[in-house]
């Protein structure tokens, strides 16, 4: 799960941020947009309780615009590649069978600085499950914008030639059911 938190820093937001973990018994976030600092990255992230476990991209952007949290005792995760805009990983649940690369996505506003996350994720195609999930700041159609700046068809070239490129398309409820019931 992703969740564009758009700032981390206000104690209020942390305790919902926490609070939300508990309620929903999530066991792997990636959260977008923290807008925290590095020195303050780590005492936010402890406030989590001992039992999670943060990455997150710092070494690539200054701003940390990815982290990623998990609970140690339920999931593995082994980072594999990161940029300023993804952190891409190999995840094993703890207490199933199931293991997938998982690329976290927290896309740059520009057209232009985006070309570099989709050279990215062409060079790192993965056998084996992959999800890809985030906020790209692009849309798929026209219709995927709700109360938003509107977007010329020119602007969805880039990230609709991307999937078309590597075989891969927005998952759907229905596919969702059917890898649940794997």
């Amino acid at each position: 799960m992703t969740w564009n938190i758009r700032g981390l820093n206000k104690s209020y937001n942390q305790r919902e941020f926490k609070k939300f973990l508990l309620t929903n018994k999530v066991d792997m976030i990636a959260c977008l947009e923290t807008r925290v600092k590095q020195q303050r990255s780590k005492v936010i992230q402890r406030k989590m309780g001992d039992d999670w476990q943060f990455k997150d991209n710092y070494a690539y952007a200054p701003n940390g615009r990815i982290w990623i949290g998990w609970k140690i005792a339920n999931v593995q995760v082994t980072v594999l590649d990161g940029s300023d805009q993804l952190i891409h990983c190999l995840v094993k649940d703890n207490n199933s069978s199931f293991t997938s690369y998982i690329t976290f996505v927290y896309g740059l506003h520009n057209v232009q600085h985006r070309i570099p996350l989709w050279r990215n994720l062409r060079n790192m195609i993965s056998n084996g499950l992959w999800l890809i999930i985030g906020d790209f700041n692009s849309v798929l159609h026209l219709d995927d914008i709700v109360n938003g700046t509107p977007v010329h068809q020119t602007e969805m070239t880039d990230f609709q030639s991307y999937l078309d490129d590597i075989g891969v398309g927005q998952i759907t409820k229905k596919r969702v059911q059917i890898l649940m019931e794997q």
